[in-house]
């Protein structure tokens, strides 16, 4: 019998059933085209790395309590390969969905699994190609129990941090460990534009080599700012192109696309009324990159933006802006997590969700165990910039944030994360808002009353009409 059950080997469901076999499970694997599987276990040639035609034998092949993770498309995939194994499944086994499904999906497919008795568990897996095959970072939510039940096999699959503990944790109820993945989505959107802004301010207005280029990004990479994205784009930044040899990354076309889960962030933010500029800032960006056809129609007709800065920034302020905007990103997204947890009551545990964020994730950095050590001590705390050292972070580079944006502008070169991350950092620790002439204004036009700061209740005002116009009295 098989320790777990793999249906569907695209790059990722491959991958971790390789990663499986090589710590020792034995694996079960099922594709909707059948060669590819027969393929792959042919190339294991081991007994205990077996192929299967149908879903009833290869459900029959796991031992109790069975684990089978669907590796598949999220959407209508997904729901085709739940129904083919769902009828052979039995009380006690556990579903996993590693894809990467809306939350909403996953309580949908959560509570028909329910229906048939079956355990069902959305679970966000990090990493890419490569984070699969050597050790990923999981993110499993739903039925605790269940965890508890598979939770000794996906140990065994997860990277591992610093310290020995697996980058897999019980995230929280329900939908949670799918939620927690959009929201990890939703930040690397933003740490890719803000190295992005970053990238364009040394090489298009710094005007730096490439070798330059990589060595900034080397020695940004340092501290508690040590992170895969960054070291990635140093890397991209040494490749070069095979045809004209130079750097690759400047033969690429500036159009970047998406799969949506960085939109799903933005919308959770507003949504659920929580700042998530930079998630919006982001995904905007993305969108505007998409419209290269306007942009060299606009460049032509109307000029590009470029005006010569009175002087360029220092290389610290490049280095403290980038990394102050990052964390203020990471703040956004642990903000988001906690309300989405009070308001969908998925009791997310946002310490797990810092630690198995530290190893295999795409979003690793350095600074989350500094942010995983202060959630423990204190899970209560509203937001990471209450945490004093968190805030000493940010505050010791609030200068440098401040100083590049205002330079970005000056420069006419868009920095629209930065800009971001600044206004809320801005905007968070401001004690009086303007909303107050919002909310004056939305009573004067639509009745909608307002708030007073002296006492309670809701308030209603016969505002003058800017046009001198008055309600006409009805007719007698």
């Amino acid at each position: 019998m098989h320790d777990i059950g793999i249906y569907g080997l695209g790059v990722m469901g491959e991958n971790l059933a390789l990663r499986a076999h090589d710590v020792g499970l034995s694996v079960a694997v099922f594709n909707r085209t059948k060669d590819k599987a027969f393929a792959l276990a042919a190339r294991v040639g081991n007994p205990r790395f077996e192929a299967f035609a149908e879903p009833a034998a290869f459900v029959a092949s796991l031992r109790r309590p069975r684990l089978l993770l669907l590796m598949v498309t999220a959407g209508p995939a997904t729901d085709a390969a739940f129904e083919a194994v769902l009828p052979f499944l039995e009380e006690g086994d556990v579903l996993v969905d590693g894809g990467n499904a809306h939350y909403e999906d996953t309580l949908r497919r959560e509570a028909r699994a329910r229906q048939a008795r079956i355990a069902y568990v959305g679970m966000g897996i990090s990493g890419g190609e490569l984070g699969a095959r050597t050790g990923p970072a999981l993110m499993p939510g739903g039925d605790a129990e269940a965890y508890t039940r598979i939770a000794s096999r996906l140990e065994a699959l997860a990277a591992r941090l610093p310290d020995g503990r697996p980058a897999v944790a019980y995230m929280g109820k329900s939908a949670a460990g799918h939620y927690v993945k959009m929201v990890h989505n939703g930040i690397e959107y933003v740490f890719l534009q803000l190295l992005a802004e970053a990238y364009d301010a040394l090489r298009n207005v710094y005007g730096y080599a490439s070798v330059e280029l990589a060595d900034a990004f080397a020695r940004a990479n340092q501290g508690p700012w040590e992170s895969y994205l960054i070291g990635l784009v140093r890397h991209i930044l040494t490749v070069p192109d095979p045809e004209t040899s130079q750097p690759l990354v400047e033969q690429i076309l500036d159009v970047a696309e998406g799969k949506g889960t960085g939109l799903w962030t933005a919308e959770e933010a507003l949504r659920l009324g929580v700042g998530g500029s930079t998630f919006a800032a982001a995904v905007h960006a993305r969108n505007l990159s998409r419209e290269r056809d306007l942009r060299l129609a606009c460049a032509e007709a109307c000029g590009e933006p470029w005006h010569r800065p009175e002087a360029l920034p220092a290389y610290e302020t490049w280095r403290d802006a980038l990394h102050a905007a990052v964390l203020i990103a990471y703040a956004q997204g642990f903000a988001l997590l906690r309300r989405a947890s009070e308001t969908y009551d998925f009791a997310v545990d946002l310490a797990n969700v810092a630690q198995v964020w530290q190893s295999g994730a795409i979003v690793r950095i350095r600074f989350l165990a500094n942010l995983e050590r202060n959630l423990r001590r204190s899970p209560e705390t509203s937001h990471p910039l209450l945490f004093p050292e968190i805030w000493e972070f940010v505050r010791e580079r609030e200068n440098a944030l401040r100083s590049f944006a205002a330079w970005a502008v000056r420069t006419g070169m868009p920095a629209p994360a930065h800009l971001a991350a600044l206004a809320d950092l801005d905007g968070l620790r401001r004690r009086r808002l303007p909303a107050n002439l919002i909310q004056a204004a939305r009573d004067a036009f639509g009745a909608h009353t307002y708030r007073r700061i002296d006492r309670e209740g809701s308030f209603h005002t016969s505002w003058p009409d800017p046009e001198g116009r008055e309600i006409p009295r009805p007719r007698s």
